[in-house]
């Protein structure tokens, strides 16, 4: 009888030790956030300037799921596309390797913006250029 309350607690051990790493081996998740901003600042909640631009309107979020080595895509309000890209997760310390690339509306190929190496939950940023002088402004965070 002790012997099956020991191997059901060791087993019972083994389990629990084994959810951190589970948790640890989840899909990174990129959470995209999307900002217009303007010099054109007359219609009501627009925020606070940034990049140069009177004011900034949120537009929205989005979250990728990245598996690596394979393309992550999430259409803008622009009509373009955009693409991430998982190429490594690297440990000690804790940063993710990612390709971004952009697709125009209408358009056949992704062109590359840039490789990124990011800790988790720092921001990177990219800026698309909007009819009438606006910018469509993306913030990402990987975690």
């Amino acid at each position: 009888m002790r012997k099956l309350a020991l191997a059901g607690l060791v087993l019972a051990a083994s389990y629990f030790a084994a959810l951190p790493q589970a948790a640890a081996d989840a899909a990174p998740v990129a959470k995209i956030t999307i900002t217009r901003a303007t010099n054109a600042c007359s219609a009501p909640g627009a925020g606070p300037a940034a990049l140069g631009y009177a004011c900034s309107y949120s537009v929205g979020t989005r979250d990728l799921s990245l598996t690596k080595n394979q393309p992550a895509t999430t259409d803008l309000p622009d009509g373009r596309t955009f693409q991430l890209v998982l190429k490594d997760v690297v440990e000690n310390p804790h940063r993710f390797k990612v390709s971004a690339a952009s697709r125009k509306a209408g358009g056949n190929a992704f062109l590359p913006l840039a490789d990124i190496t990011a800790k988790p939950n720092e921001t990177f940023n990219f800026r698309f250029p909007a009819p009438g002088g606006d910018a469509l402004l993306l913030e990402i965070a990987i975690n």
